[in-house]
């Protein structure tokens, strides 16, 4: 295991990368470390059972965790990752063009990859942080009109209608993967990072609206 590999090797601290998609969130709110219930599907539950067995070993070096909400960023040698979310960003920018409207989806939380190095640096080095969960996310939520908004430079349009029409229509199909993916979109996923925010006096200094805008 990786955390007896670090305390062989003399670490006095070790932080754990887990995923907000650990527990799913109450609906309607914004979740906090200990708000929702274990996830069921597979990537989440594998999260969830990471993060019990690292907090149940015996340890002598600090152990915490953080839970990331979606990381966006480009790395210095991350010209693919750049092409890729180019080519993505693209699409959705070209649908902003022809439809006057889109479908009014849930919003979700975000956080960069700057700022989630940040927070992994203040917490190894934070003396005073033992067993700990966090949660890093940036403080703005983004819907689809929101992201094609930042993509376009122009403020785009959500319908509420033409979401429940879509949805009606994947429902039946929903064993599908395209289904399912418009299925997930009525889906609101918000986090708070208040408590990475009062621990470590860290905060999201990016923003998921201008990295659209540099990519794009």
């Amino acid at each position: 295991m990786l955390l007896r590999c670090a305390e062989r090797a003399g670490a006095e601290s070790f932080t754990y990368i887990s995923s907000v998609k650990a527990k799913r969130p109450p609906r309607g709110r914004v979740a906090g470390e200990d708000d929702g219930v274990p996830a069921t599907d597979v990537y989440g539950h594998s999260k969830w059972l990471g993060e019990r067995l690292l907090l149940a070993e015996l340890s002598n070096c600090r152990v915490n965790l953080i839970r990331s909400a979606s990381v966006y960023g480009i790395d210095t040698g991350g010209r693919g990752s750049r092409g890729r979310a180019g080519r993505w960003l693209g699409l959705l920018g070209f649908v902003g063009n022809i439809a006057p409207l889109l479908p009014a989806s849930g919003r979700r939380s975000f956080i960069s990859l700057s700022d989630l190095v940040q927070a992994i640096v203040l917490l190894a080095e934070a003396q005073h942080c033992n067993r700990q969960v966090f949660i890093a996310a940036e403080p703005t939520f983004y819907d689809l009109a929101a992201i094609v908004s930042a993509i376009r430079g122009a403020r785009v349009r959500a319908s509420s209608r033409l979401m429940r029409l879509l949805l009606a229509a994947a429902r039946p199909l929903r064993r599908l993967p395209i289904a399912r993916t418009l299925l997930e979109l009525e889906e609101s996923e918000l986090y708070s990072a208040a408590r990475l925010r009062k621990a470590l006096r860290w905060r999201a200094e990016e923003r998921y609206c201008h990295f659209l805008r540099s990519i794009s």
